[in-house]
């Protein structure tokens, strides 16, 4: 068993590895390739929650082409739980980009990934994107570090 939760862990971080590279790549098609048909994706930017591969490729689409120069997007603080079929990792995500005078315009935000393994591959069916917020101004917070 012990063996079994070591190789779906290792399988689940190269996955996320990959989807990261594709969002820094602007891979549109890279990025999406790791989500399950009927995932159900809680960003923490523009729409209450999406529904589906094609509703959350359109957002991403859009959000890959807001980056302002080279795209950061690096997770932190790692965590993953997997079991043979099904699978969470959290993790701390440090986004933005860089613009043409290599100035960084960065923010935090949480992450959390439920993932489904079928016919062999990982995939991600429900995501969850947060940052805190000001109870006074409802405003997020995204200058915070961990």
């Amino acid at each position: 068993m012990e063996t079994h939760t070591a190789n779906a862990q290792a399988a689940i971080q190269g996955m996320l590895e990959n989807w990261t590279a594709a969002v820094r790549a602007q891979d549109l098609d890279g990025v999406m390739a790791h989500f399950a048909p009927e995932v159900v994706a809680f960003d923490a930017i523009l729409q209450f929650q999406f529904k589906g591969v094609e509703a959350y490729r359109a957002h991403y689409a859009e959000c890959l082409r807001a980056f302002p120069g080279t795209p950061i997007f690096e997770l932190h603080e790692l965590a993953i739980v997997a079991e043979e079929n099904m699978a969470f990792a959290r993790f701390l995500v440090r986004c933005g980009a860089v613009d043409e005078a290599g100035k960084e315009d960065v923010g935090w935000t949480r992450g959390t990934v439920c993932c489904v393994k079928r016919d062999g591959e990982w995939r991600v069916a429900h995501e969850h994107f947060s940052a805190p917020f000001d109870p006074e101004t409802l405003n997020a917070i995204v200058n915070l570090t961990p």
